[in-house]
């Protein structure tokens, strides 16, 4: 078992590649670039490319493409099939299986899978694909080679799409979702603590029999807000501090009354961020 050279595949290239130019020759691969129909994950149907035709993939999505070349595996070979390296890097994936079987023929039908952090753009005839040619010890007889259902292929069909349709949801997507999900509890924590604390610094001074204080300060970093408008130039020892971090309750401390100057504030600088 060995590859053929690229002396060899250039001698048989009318046989294995009919469509294809010598100087789609790369090494000992054959390029082949993308063709007339493509789908994609979070569409309904297929799409039709025009020559040169721009589509995208979007990041964390699946696509079907079809190639342009038509391709002939003999029964003395086999096929490997890649990706090029310039879109690998960028996080598209070849999920379609890596080998054609010996007696193949038609266009090969790429599913690939967008792993990158940004959507990928190709267009109809960019040179996306790799095929590399080996013999085998024998060849296979004729009812022994590929009778699959993609012999002899053209297009996408139906069954295909039908395969992998739906919207993946994708790794940014998901990130996106759990950030909006963590504002969510802070903004809910923040309310519970403002809701719940006075009722608990009341039933603390009620307790004691002294003065129940008139300020609350939540303190979040970069995030202050400051309830029943008074602004503090000095925080008052008989006020409740809440301090948190970025999810949790770290301290709360009430402190011996001790008189402190105050300055009223309006309603409107009673929640001030920092962002």
């Amino acid at each position: 078992m060995s590859y053929l050279s690229k002396q060899s595949l250039a001698e048989k290239l009318n046989q294995l590649v009919p469509n294809a130019q010598r100087n789609d020759i790369n090494c000992v691969a054959i390029q082949l670039s993308v063709g007339p129909e493509i789908y994609i994950t979070g569409n309904d149907t297929k799409t039709s490319l025009k020559d040169g035709e721009q589509f995208k993939i979007p990041s964390g999505q699946f696509a079907l493409i079809i190639t342009e070349e038509r391709v002939t595996v003999p029964l003395d070979m086999i096929g490997f099939i890649s990706i090029k390296f310039g879109l690998k890097k960028r996080g598209l994936i070849n999920v379609s299986g890596f080998h054609v079987d010996p007696g193949f023929q038609g266009r090969l039908m790429f599913s690939v899978y967008n792993a990158g952090a940004s959507d990928i753009s190709l267009s109809r005839g960019t040179k996306t694909f790799m095929i590399w040619y080996s013999t085998l010890d024998k060849a296979l007889d004729a009812k022994e080679g590929y009778s699959g259902n993609h012999q002899n292929q053209e297009s996408i069909s139906d069954a295909d799409v039908d395969s992998i349709r739906g919207h993946i949801a994708s790794p940014a997507a998901l990130q996106a979702k759990l950030q909006r999900m963590e504002l969510i509890g802070k903004i809910a924590l923040i309310v519970m603590t403002s809701l719940i604390a006075p009722l608990f610094v009341r039933w603390y001074f009620s307790s004691k029999g002294e003065v129940t204080p008139t300020v609350l300060v939540l303190d979040l970093g970069s995030t202050s807000t400051v309830l029943q408008g008074v602004r503090l130039k000095l925080i008052p020892p008989d006020t409740l501090i809440v301090t948190l971090d970025s999810s949790r309750a770290t301290a709360v401390e009430i402190l011996p009354h001790r008189n402190v100057d105050t300055q009223p504030v309006d309603s409107s600088a009673k929640s001030r961020t920092g962002y």
